[in-house]
């Protein structure tokens, strides 16, 4: 059945990273409307699908369905965590978003994970977001950095606010890009920032059209603080620019003065992005996936 190679292809996918689907998950990230009806496949080469309490897996992992339990349980302790974190970020100028991403808003993190978080600065800010972020993070002690992981936050990912289209840094049929998009998981938000991320990413909607809108609960959400807004208008002028420029400075130089390890769309640099991903899987799990 066409239906059943859809449900497949998903969940050879997130098998991968050991994670079970539900069924309203697999029609979250299938390419058709329709309902889903799941059968058993006919035997072939290919291993079928099997479930268990609601979850569906490949047959003979079974075991995911207490891993994901577990995980969940874990990034529980992790989002009160990131709350904390994005409080403190949500003092500090210029920062239109705060998104939890990859495995803490897939709600499947192992207990030794950091804390992904993805920022939105306002457009010729990024310098200022970045460093001022790394400072307060740092101040508390929660700044992934080193070999300091567990629980840290990892700042690993800044865009611009006039530059939220994800897709510019795509590489040939990114499947790890595909699903990694719509999977944000949104802390602070001010302007309808958000809103503007899911509109400046409308191919989304050609791979899910059932995509739907990841809405924080009212106990995670994080509100503006009057600091913020203050901060904001002392610094966006010319000082505020001047600033912009000198923290720039600063951290190409600690970068190394011409950023020499910055490479393709792994790790990008620039007054738009600042992505450093050195250890950028996204070729090796697409190569998984094909082989799966």
């Amino acid at each position: 059945m066409k239906q059943n190679k859809i449900v497949l292809e998903s969940i050879f996918w997130f098998d991968i990273f050991e994670w079970p689907f539900t069924k309203t998950e697999l029609w979250r990230f299938s390419p058709v409307r329709e309902n889903l009806i799941i059968s058993k496949p006919e035997k072939t080469e290919m291993e079928s699908i099997d479930s268990f309490n609601g979850f569906y897996f490949l047959q003979g992992k079974k075991s995911l369905f207490e891993k994901r339990i577990l995980r969940q349980k874990i990034v529980i302790k992790k989002l009160k965590i990131a709350k904390k974190a994005a409080e403190i970020l949500s003092f500090i100028p210029f920062i239109k978003m705060i998104a939890l991403c990859n495995d803490v808003a897939y709600f499947n993190a192992p207990k030794e994970s950091d804390i992904d978080f993805f920022i939105v600065a306002k457009s010729g800010k990024i310098w200022t977001v970045r460093i001022l972020s790394v400072m307060a993070l740092f101040f508390f002690g929660i700044w992934r950095h080193k070999k300091k992981i567990k629980d840290r936050i990892c700042l690993s990912f800044f865009v611009c606010d006039d530059n939220l289209d994800i897709e510019t840094f795509s590489y040939e049929n990114d499947i790890l890009l595909k699903y990694w998009t719509p999977n944000h998981f949104p802390l602070f938000s001010r302007e309808k920032t958000y809103q503007k991320f899911l509109e400046s990413n409308q191919w989304i909607k050609n791979d899910f059209p059932n995509y739907f809108k990841n809405i924080p609960s009212p106990k995670i959400r994080v509100q503006q603080k009057i600091f913020q807004i203050l901060s904001e208008k002392l610094l966006n002028n010319n000082v505020g620019n001047v600033i912009e420029k000198f923290f720039k400075a600063v951290q190409l130089q600690i970068m190394g003065k011409k950023a020499p390890w910055q490479k393709d769309k792994d790790v990008i640099i620039s007054d738009k992005i600042l992505k450093f991903h050195e250890n950028d899987r996204r070729k090796y799990f697409k190569k998984i996936f094909e082989e799966k």
